[in-house]
């Protein structure tokens, strides 16, 4: 143990050690029960989602003088519906699709991984052989054994569509109680919110249900145009699978930044595989589909409904996608808009109107006021500690200092920046 760690220590009194110790299990404990319980956490989130989701419908029956109960069981019986109309109608031809192309997945790795190895490109080459070699598949006579491993695999698929089932419905209850119960809810909660901050924190859920909302609307908007826009390029290119891969496509599309890339490389290996000349025609599709949708479709539909980072959307979907897989990537975009107004609120006491009026010289003094904060908070913590040499002293004292310094510096610039153009 080094001398500052022991003098640290020394320095605390008991009640501070056994505070930041119990504070440090619960952290830990906090985490571990969220990955223990991931499953009912993401449930809860999609029920959530579903619920903001249909919250301006339910909303406007009610100013129609519909009882809530009755808006609320009307907009959830049309839903339910509507997803029966499309099992029944497209679901068959959907199905017999993705069976059909999961049974050829193995032949076109065979196809593709034969094309790499032919390739006179080295790292082409290397990579193809890297890849493991599958056996070859041939005609064998059915026997008892095979039969019944049919059947077992039937049994298996039906408790999966049992498993989803069940989810799907848990979903939606967790959704149909929480649009019933929202307000009763809301106020059981401010109860345990101070009566200063109860007018802030009401207006970060509104912001919260108003800009996740917007953003599952457009979202849902954007993947119904784009699948059907997929799926009339598919047709008229002729490409097998056309229904599968447009659906596959509209799905993806709720997935920001790597969904239509994902979706654009299936089509791409299904025309590879079947009649390399298509290939052509569907980078063409994705490209133009893609430029539409951001010039045209993303600011009319979507707008700066979300506003989030862009790397903070990439730290969440890989958060949320290697807990969840595919459903979590969805529900990272909106998660990371939650946190993202919750910490606005909350640490930088900014408004939505407030930030978004903030020009780029208003962001970095806020900045630079927020480090020189911190320069203060730091000096006045390391004043309380007893002990320190000089040297341990001034580290992290510099080191905060250096970052302010940095930030103030890159504000002057950007100061005398705008008074030369003015």
């Amino acid at each position: 143990m080094t001398p500052l760690a022991r003098t640290d220590l020394r320095g605390r009194s008991a009640r501070e050690v056994v505070l930041s110790t119990l504070v440090i299990v619960a952290v830990v404990a906090g985490f571990y029960l969220l990955y223990r319980f991931r499953l009912v956490v993401f449930l809860l989130l999609v029920a959530f989602f579903l619920h903001v989701a249909i919250t301006p419908v339910v909303n406007l029956l009610v100013s129609k003088r519909l009882p809530r109960a009755a808006a609320v069981a009307l907009v959830y019986v049309a839903l339910l519906l509507a997803l029966a109309l499309f099992v029944v109608l497209v679901g068959p031809m959907l199905v017999n699709q993705a069976s059909d192309f999961a049974d050829r997945i193995p032949e076109y790795y065979r196809i593709v991984r034969d094309k790499l190895i032919a390739s006179p490109n080295y790292v082409l080459l290397r990579v193809a052989l890297m890849a493991p070699e599958l056996p070859p598949t041939t005609a064998v006579v059915q026997t008892d054994a095979e039969e019944l491993a049919q059947v077992a695999r039937f049994i298996a698929g039906a408790g999966i569509a049992v498993r989803v089932l069940l989810v799907s419905l848990t979903i939606f209850a967790l959704a149909y109680y929480w649009n019933l119960e929202n307000l009763r809810v809301e106020l059981l909660f401010l109860r345990f919110v101070p009566m200063e901050r109860r007018t802030r924190i009401r207006a970060v859920i509104d912001e919260v249900e108003a800009t996740v909302g917007a953003y599952l609307a457009g979202q849902l908007l954007l993947g119904l145009l784009v699948g059907a826009a997929t799926l009339v390029a598919y047709l008229l290119i002729g490409l097998p699978y056309a229904a599968a891969l447009a659906m596959l496509a509209g799905l993806f599309e709720l997935i920001p930044l790597v969904g239509p890339v994902l979706s654009a490389l299936v089509a791409l290996l299904v025309a590879l595989t079947n009649d390399p000349s298509k290939a052509v025609w569907v980078v063409v599709t994705a490209v133009v589909i893609q430029a539409l949708e951001n010039n045209i479709l993303v600011p009319r539909v979507v707008g700066q409904s979300v506003g989030v980072n862009p790397l903070v959307t990439l730290l969440a979907l890989l958060a949320l996608g290697s807990l969840f897989g595919i459903p979590g990537a969805l529900v990272a975009v909106p998660l990371a808009a939650i946190l993202q107004i919750a910490l606005r609120s909350t640490v930088l006491n900014l408004d939505r109107e407030d930030w978004d009026t903030l020009g780029a010289r208003d962001k970095l003094a806020l900045l630079r006021y927020e480090a020189n904060q911190l320069v203060y908070d730091v000096r006045k913590a390391l004043r309380r500690k007893t002990g320190l040499s000089s040297a341990e002293y001034d580290q992290p004292e510099e080191l905060v200092e250096a970052l302010a310094m940095g930030i103030e510096t890159m504000v002057s610039g950007q100061e005398r920046g705008e008074g030369a153009a003015s």
